[in-house]
């Protein structure tokens, strides 16, 4: 929901009802300007009247990453949106390309996305160094139990007891 706050837009992230013991209720709300970015926490007497601003969505695809900014386009128009890093937020960890999102619109301006409940993603390179970790640890454990078989003491022993 994007609601009309002192002379701006802004995208309601999380709300709540509350009613304190002898106090009148209010709304407690976190919203995010969509101009300056900035989020803040504000109240409203449960009897103030707000204005919602209608909010469209789109379904959209991750095309590409450009510096510290994701760019997305619409699949119909191929019109495209860049987005900054903080907009996606933890997204950015899961969008491969072409991923489809829906991503919202307050005036014309994306204010949010949403994943799909699930995505597939391969893990690449991880094998070879896990396979070399192996190898070294092998290395390792097989150099420690030759270790018994060379001359002078075992490995156990205390030094002291060596020394006397």
């Amino acid at each position: 929901m994007a609601i009309n706050y002192n002379g701006d837009i802004a995208v309601v992230l999380d709300s709540q009802h509350r009613t304190p013991g002898n106090l009148r209720a209010f709304v407690q709300a976190t919203v995010r300007s969509i101009r300056t970015g900035k989020s803040s926490d504000i109240r409203f007497s449960s009897t103030e009247r707000i204005e919602v601003v209608p909010m469209i969505v789109r379904k959209m695809e991750f095309s590409y990453k450009d510096g510290d900014d994701f760019v997305f386009s619409d699949p119909e128009t191929y019109e495209t949106v860049t987005l900054t890093a903080e907009l996606v937020g933890e997204a950015k960890n899961f969008l491969v390309e072409n991923a489809q999102v829906t991503t919202t619109f307050v005036e014309d301006k994306a204010v949010s996305i949403e994943l799909p409940s699930s995505v597939v993603l391969a893990v690449e390179g991880r094998a070879r160094r896990h396979s070399r970790r192996f190898r070294q640890q092998r290395a390792k454990i097989s150099d420690h139990g030759n270790r018994h078989h060379r001359a002078g003491p075992p490995v156990h022993q205390d030094r002291r007891e060596v020394e006397n």
